[in-house]
């Protein structure tokens, strides 16, 4: 409990002195192409978690969560062929063997691996989870009881909200949602009574990475899960994240609501487009590169 504590404590808010520069700075660019709209404002919440007001990203890693098998070999060669287009490092946990789990131990497990493969400042940590039956029903289960009753009453329509994740029961998500007596007003016991083991890792491992003033970038919905566990812990934790995937998942966009988050790139109804990622991993270096390269107006001649 010691490291979760002292982790948690230790994540600070946004650098806002910098975010201030950034903005101040591409008003004054000439990019060639006009306002470069969301491009900037991942740029300025970048530099903002750096604390660098001339941001780079340090360093990449695409961490490979839950087993990988014959059952999922398409999903570890979509990772592999990210890892390159990415030059990002691929790292694969492997739990140890034990069928029990402590949830604290299994965050801090997450933590440290992202104190042991993580050096610098300002890297860009991609978590990619193995969508099992148990992952999925589990995530969906917490989902429901950090969702329930806010704004809405979305969450109470389980047949919506399932009709597009393949492969769970309805009858399995009510029995277990029966059976989940959770207080979401109290961490404590979210932690004693739900997730799976690879939830909780995955969470340790966002905790981890804001601890190192990195920036996280979700895909899919059961890693916005996790972001939004990461919230429940502080408001501030949720502007360490960044989303990249836009699904027509009625799960994946009530999650992205309740996270304040937007993705950019169109994956229809893919439960977890790790590509997605990718692409906006990319997009965030070309908007760096710009703000880093281009010109002042005044240099271009441009007036206004």
């Amino acid at each position: 409990m010691e490291l979760f504590n002292e982790t948690t404590s230790s994540i600070k808010p946004l650098n806002t002195e910098v975010m201030k520069f950034v903005r101040t700075r591409f008003d004054d660019l000439y990019t060639g192409t006009g306002n470069l709209g969301n491009l900037e404002e991942i740029v300025v919440k970048f530099a903002g978690i750096s604390g660098n007001e001339f941001p780079e990203i340090s360093e990449c890693i695409l961490v490979q969560i839950g087993e990988r098998g014959d059952f999922n070999s398409e999903l570890s060669e979509l990772e592999k062929k990210s890892a390159k287009l990415l030059n990002a490092c691929l790292l694969n946990f492997k739990k140890s063997g034990k069928n029990n789990f402590n949830i604290i131990e299994t965050v801090e497990e997450g933590i440290n691996f992202i104190d042991e493969n993580i050096h610098e400042k300002g890297c860009a940590v991609i978590p990619s989870i193995a969508m099992n039956y148990e992952n999925k029903i589990s995530a969906f289960c917490i989902a429901a009881m950090l969702c329930k009753k806010e704004k809405s009453d979305i969450f109470d329509n389980i047949e919506y909200l399932l009709q597009d994740i393949s492969g769970l029961s309805i009858e399995d998500v009510k029995q277990a949602l029966e059976e989940s007596t959770v207080n979401t007003n109290e961490m404590s016991d979210l932690f004693k009574k739900t997730g799976t083991y690879d939830i909780w890792f995955t969470l340790g491992i966002m905790l981890g990475t804001m601890k190192k003033h990195g920036i996280i970038i979700l895909s899919g919905w059961v890693s916005l899960l996790c972001a939004c566990l990461a919230k429940q812990l502080s408001a501030d934790f949720s502007d360490y994240f960044l989303s990249s995937q836009i699904s027509s998942l009625n799960i994946h966009n009530e999650l992205s609501k309740k996270l304040s988050v937007e993705g950019n790139i169109n994956c229809g109804k893919n439960e977890n487009d790790i590509f997605a990622a990718v692409l906006q991993k990319n997009m965030l270096e070309t908007a760096i590169k710009i703000y880093i390269e281009s010109i002042t107006k005044e240099e271009a001649g441009v007036k206004g």
